[in-house]
């Protein structure tokens, strides 16, 4: 059902965003400098983990700064409880959006690449000034468009955006944490883990697209590996990974710890750093690990490993080179001719080796 509603969004703002934008007069205020900004950020979870390193310098940079963000509800989790992050509107909510249009702000940040309604809102809701990318035509709805580059990590294309109204370093130093637990949430994660012996060792294997996926059965031969190598194998993921991590579990030989829909992306986060590993297909996971200062090895298709694919020696990116891959852009993937080739040709040999690698 989820799904099927963010499709249709999706369609609508290809047919009548640019309809939309035409007719637009943009709301103006006076340019009073950047005290109050509003963060548009549509979409999943990857772009949204992406984004908070630059939320949290902003909020080192100037602690009198009212941060809020504008975001989905697949997203919102990802905002939540962050103590730099003010206040949190959500897209599909009529009361967010009329309190919005009341409000006055001095900087909008639209942080989407490519779909028209973020940059709607950004043009109804009061401002002094307007920042986006330029991209499908949008660049004259904004007081500031920068250019967005397909080819460049994404965090980069982020931190250019943001450095446009404040100083901020293209590669910008990490500093964890990022997600937050309560006493309750700590507890809980100390609780689960608190009888497995092993260090452990997460892995993440679901996709929403079925190119990205990789099948349970070499999934299972990557626990078996890691659990000959002295570690504690963990499934992670929500109902969305449900089916998959069943298949995974079925097709093991070993015991594995199976966390599905068991915890929240706070406390994944916090397994996640207790671990110092994880292994995954292109995910939103994969981007918190990065930002949490987990090791990872990761798993590209269709994905644009240069986009998504997190940069440094701590972690490795696993794709082969073919002529069609990769063929996801601006978040649309096309049916593939070839029965996700790209990812069956990555063997489960393929992934030991880079787990050895970062591990030393």
């Amino acid at each position: 059902m989820r799904k099927y509603l963010i499709n249709s969004l999706k369609l609508f703002d290809d047919i009548c965003g640019p309809l939309f934008l035409r007719f637009l007069i943009s709301r103006g205020r006076e340019n009073l400098g950047s005290k109050r900004i509003l963060i548009i950020r549509p979409g999943g979870i990857g772009d949204a983990a992406l984004i908070l390193p630059l939320l949290k310098e902003l909020k080192k940079q100037d602690s009198s700064r009212q941060i809020e963000v504008l975001c989905e509800p697949r997203n919102r989790a990802v905002f939540e409880g962050a103590p730099y992050i003010n206040k949190i509107f959500s897209y599909w909510s009529l009361a967010d959006i009329k309190r919005l249009l009341v409000e006055e702000y001095d900087l909008i940040i639209d942080t989407e690449q490519s779909h028209y309604l973020s940059t709607f809102f950004a043009n109804l809701i009061k401002t002094g000034k307007r920042i986006g990318f330029s991209t499908a035509n949008r660049a004259r709805y904004y007081d500031s468009a920068v250019l967005y580059q397909q080819d460049e990590y994404e965090l980069f294309n982020f931190a250019r955006l943001f450095s446009e109204a404040f100083s901020i370093q293209k590669s910008i130093l990490l500093d964890p944490p990022y997600f937050y637990v309560s006493k309750e949430q700590e507890e809980k994660v100390s609780d689960i883990i608190s009888n497995i012996k092993r260090p452990l060792f997460p892995i993440f294997a679901g996709a929403s697209i079925y190119t990205r996926r990789w099948h349970p059965i070499r999934w299972a031969r990557v626990a078996e590996g890691l659990w000959n190598m002295g570690f504690q194998p963990v499934l992670l993921g929500s109902t969305l990974e449900k089916e998959i991590n069943k298949k995974i579990l079925q097709y093991s030989s070993i015991p594995l710890v199976d966390l599905t829909n068991r915890l929240s992306i706070s406390e994944t986060a916090e397994i996640l750093r207790k671990a110092g590993f994880l292994v995954t297909i292109d995910s939103g996971i994969l981007h918190i690990a990065v930002i949490e200062k987990v090791r990872t090895v990761s798993l590209f298709g269709p994905g644009i490993a240069k986009k998504w694919g997190p940069k440094g020696r701590e972690h490795v990116v696993i794709r082969k080179e073919l002529s069609c891959s990769p063929c996801t852009k601006f978040g649309n993937t096309p049916a593939c001719k070839r029965g996700a080739l790209c990812m069956r040709l990555i063997q489960v040999e393929d992934v030991m080796e880079a787990i050895e690698r970062i591990i030393q």
